[in-house]
């Protein structure tokens, strides 16, 4: 079964100010990507809805220069890119939007300020499926979450994750840095960044200790059906380091089966974007 499109959308950020006094997380919902615009020919959509929607969470570090300017323009890369493509290789133009605005953050003075990166492109064709494509690059995540199964048992399949963790604690990605020539000593890329992919921190990209340090995305991609899948959970590594997936889905499930989909119009308006 297909979507309800505009997809329900709501965000939250925390700041936990009893421990900082300033908030660096951000999230970002441009629910008609390309203003209606369907790509000339690419993937479109039906009955004058958008073709295209985004959805990501930014989680900043070392001052909000990375952040700021990723919240304004990243969105607006993919878009160009998306155009550019006429709707054809999303992956790819992710990719090209995530390297396109890493470039740009160095003569922006983003040296010591980065940005993690997790975000959500949806794609309506006219037929009304969707398909999802992901970019990631450091420790913000995205969790896809099932229905449960029809019966009697209602039966909840396992949520999935469907982001790649970049920090010193996965091993693939010390291995990169180092086979780079780069060095993660504990657990920290040139013994400073925690994260070994990110948006910004060109200081530490310029250091040999810091080579392997990229914003190159890792990129997954889904086809979403109403009757299979529940919700998409984006969020910063607070979310994970203090909830497991499991958990992170039965709240999603309690949550959304206590107030469906429709029930959401009144959060969505209220979205952070």
């Amino acid at each position: 079964a297909p979507l309800v499109w505009p997809v329900a959308h709501a965000a939250c950020a925390e700041q936990n100010a009893r421990h900082r006094s300033y908030m660096e997380d951000e999230t970002v919902a441009v629910v008609d990507l390309l203003g209606g615009d369907a790509g000339g020919g690419g993937v479109g959509g039906s009955g004058g809805t958008p073709a295209y929607a985004l959805y990501a969470v930014y989680d900043g570090h070392g001052g909000r220069t990375a952040v700021d300017y990723v919240c304004a323009q990243l969105h607006r890369a993919i878009a160009a890119e998306v155009r550019a493509s006429r709707g054809l290789g999303l992956g790819e133009c992710l990719q090209r939007a995530f390297m396109r605005a890493d470039a740009a953050l160095k003569p922006a003075g983003a040296y010591s300020a980065g940005t993690t990166a997790a975000v959500v492109l949806l794609a309506r064709d006219p037929g009304g499926s969707v398909r999802l494509h992901l970019a990631n690059c450091g420790d913000s995540h995205v969790l896809l979450v099932p229905r449960r199964a029809a019966g009697a048992a209602g039966a909840a399949g396992a949520a999935e994750r469907l982001s790649e963790e970049h920090s010193g604690k996965a091993e693939r990605e010390v291995a990169r840095i180092e086979a780079a020539g780069g060095t993660v000593a504990y657990g920290r890329v040139g013994g400073m960044l925690a994260v070994t992919r990110a948006l910004g921190d060109h200081a530490l990209k310029s250091d040999p200790h810091g080579k392997g340090l990229t914003a190159e995305p890792f990129l997954a991609e889904r086809q979403l059906r109403a009757d299979e899948h529940l919700a998409l959970v984006l969020g910063s590594d607070g979310v994970w380091e203090s909830l497991n997936d499991a958990a992170i889905g039965q709240i999603a499930r309690q949550v959304l089966e206590e107030r469906p989909p429709a029930g959401m119009a009144g959060a969505r308006a209220q979205a952070a974007a």
